[in-house]
């Protein structure tokens, strides 16, 4: 339903009629957000695969862990505004599942390097990080 925002040509009357993008998001889904209202509107998105735009994807953000809690935050926040309380908990449990998967092989990969390697130990935290997030209830 959207691209990534880099780039994006809006006419001024759609924009006065939906409005700009949500300030709840920061960084994160605002376009799919924005997207969705517009079509919810009448009016159409378009994608032009044909467009040449250059973006450093995440350059701006980085990949510290308050990046990706915002990531987990704008997604849950899209879900819950545009998809049922059974999808939002379908895809809460799926998420935290994948985490514990992605966890527990980090953790098979540092013991057998020894806690060694940074990337994979950089890995460990960052989703021993993002678990404790959700277990505190994704504050």
């Amino acid at each position: 339903d959207s691209g990534i925002g880099a780039c994006l040509l809006i006419r001024k009357k759609a924009i006065d009629e939906v409005g700009m993008f949500d300030e709840r998001y920061f960084f994160f889904f605002e376009e799919t957000d924005w997207a969705l209202q517009m079509r919810s509107a009448g009016w159409k998105v378009y994608h032009v695969p044909s467009a040449c735009i250059y973006h450093l994807q995440g350059q701006s953000i980085g990949g510290n862990i308050r990046s990706r809690i915002e990531f987990y935050r704008s997604r849950y926040q899209f879900f819950q505004k545009w998809k049922s309380r059974s999808y939002n908990v379908l895809v809460s449990f799926a998420v935290v599942l994948r985490l514990v998967a992605n966890w527990l092989s980090a953790s098979i990969a540092c013991v057998l390097t020894l806690w060694m390697n940074k990337r994979v130990r950089d890995k460990w935290i960052v989703y021993s990080q993002l678990i404790l997030w959700h277990l505190r209830g994704c504050p």
